[in-house]
């Protein structure tokens, strides 16, 4: 386990465990020794760290987020990310581009946050839950099961409140394709049909429109079942 606090600039091409290139990899973290506490647990002092890759523009707050190295697979962090005072980021993690992981988050080994996700301070992934693209998860969500793409989920255990449509607007997506996905939304999560034919209708009737294809595919990849 490592403490980001300060998180050194040398970048460069290296592997991960399970053999594949990673595009960059944080050469090593710098931890400063110090006193042993029930603040800051055990001595750290300097080392490399391998195979937990980090992109550009990583920022994490001084002395506060961890990330622990993997497990036979890639800790991965993408680009542009923000990780708040708190967060924790278990072995094996995949973190895509321009999320923001509030403080106090805990993902536990193998949880996947997709591009444009935020999670709110206190919020808690399950063992290889994933959260889908421009989730906004409230502060103290609990999630055991997937959160959707452009979803809104909230609670313990995490239930879907709505289309995450702020989320939508920021991202620049046209009027045309954010009526696409509510629509889609509707089908799945409002008709009452059975999944299966909800994501029929949807490829019927919003097929072609490259993010409600997206949902569609994470929805029927599901292991542990989803946010309704």
């Amino acid at each position: 386990m490592w403490n980001l606090g300060r998180v050194s600039k040398s970048l460069r091409m290296s592997l991960c465990s399970d053999g594949r290139e990673s595009a960059r990899i944080v050469e090593s973290f710098h931890m400063r020794a110090s006193e042993p506490s029930h603040k800051t647990g055990p001595s750290m002092v300097n080392r490399p760290v391998s195979r937990s890759v980090s992109g550009h523009k990583f920022e994490s707050r001084s002395r506060s987020t961890w990330v622990h190295r993997p497990v036979g697979g890639c800790t991965r962090i993408g680009d542009d990310n923000y990780l708040m005072n708190g967060a924790h980021i278990g072995h094996d993690c995949q973190i895509g581009n321009n999320t923001i992981i509030a403080s106090f988050c805990g993902l536990a080994g193998h949880a996947k946050v997709d591009d444009f996700a935020v999670l709110g301070a206190y919020t808690g992934l399950h063992q290889h839950a994933r959260v889908g693209e421009s989730v906004m998860a409230a502060g103290g969500s609990k999630l055991s099961l997937d959160a959707p793409p452009f979803a809104m989920v909230a609670g313990d255990r995490a239930r879907l409140v709505g289309l995450n449509s702020v989320g939508l607007h920021r991202r620049g997506f046209s009027a045309a394709t954010c009526s696409q996905i509510k629509h889609a939304f509707h089908l799945i999560f409002r008709s009452k049909l059975r999944l299966e034919d909800a994501l029929t209708r949807v490829d019927q009737e919003a097929g072609g429109v490259p993010e409600v294809e997206r949902l569609v595919s994470f929805l029927r990849k599901t292991e542990r079942g989803f946010c309704r």
